[in-house]
């Protein structure tokens, strides 16, 4: 089967003839442009820190491409989730698929540029664990139950309204990352 997607990083280099805000504008034009010719998918990533900009924040530009098409799928690939707290994570989530029922889909990345851990003043050597723990509190936010994590009582609202919850994936390039997902 042949999947036709269109994939977006939003880097503005220095040599660069447009700004962030004409970048962001005109990929939101070309996602409407790949809904009407039945695109399949559209790629967001995640990087933090990099001169030329790269997508620091794809979950609220997937919930911008979705609200701007009616039937293609945004999928992140990948979620930097030790850089995120993944009860707030969940919550995007699930947010998100209430808006466009099973459009979404999301990798878990441990990343690997250390200038992002640095930046965010996480321990990298801590990321397996990170991604490990988001699985298990995903899973637990997106039962629609309370759940305990930490120690704690967690809400996490809104549930998902795709049954059993958006596709999430677990992806990496290392032997760590491999028996992890």
């Amino acid at each position: 089967m042949t999947r036709l997607s269109i994939r977006f990083d939003l880097r503005v280099p220095a040599f660069a003839k447009t700004t962030f805000a004409g970048q962001h504008r005109a990929m939101l034009e070309m996602v409407e442009w790949a809904d009407r010719l039945r695109f399949d998918a559209v790629c967001l990533s995640e990087h933090h820190g990099d001169p030329a900009g790269f997508t620091s924040a794809p979950l609220t530009l997937a919930a911008a491409v979705l609200a701007r098409t009616e039937r293609i799928h945004v999928s992140i690939a990948a979620a930097l989730v030790p850089l995120h707290d993944p009860v707030r994570l969940a919550e995007q989530i699930g947010t998100i698929d209430c808006l466009a029922p099973g459009r979404l889909e999301v990798v878990l990345g441990a990343g690997y540029r250390r200038a992002e851990f640095e930046m965010a003043g996480v321990d990298r050597r801590e990321r397996g664990r990170r991604v490990e723990e988001c699985v298990a509190v995903l899973r637990g936010a997106f039962s629609g139950e309370p759940f305990s994590w930490r120690g704690r009582e967690i809400a996490a609202t809104p549930p998902p309204a795709t049954p059993g919850a958006p596709a999430i994936f677990v992806g990496g390039k290392t032997v760590a990352s491999a028996r992890r997902a």
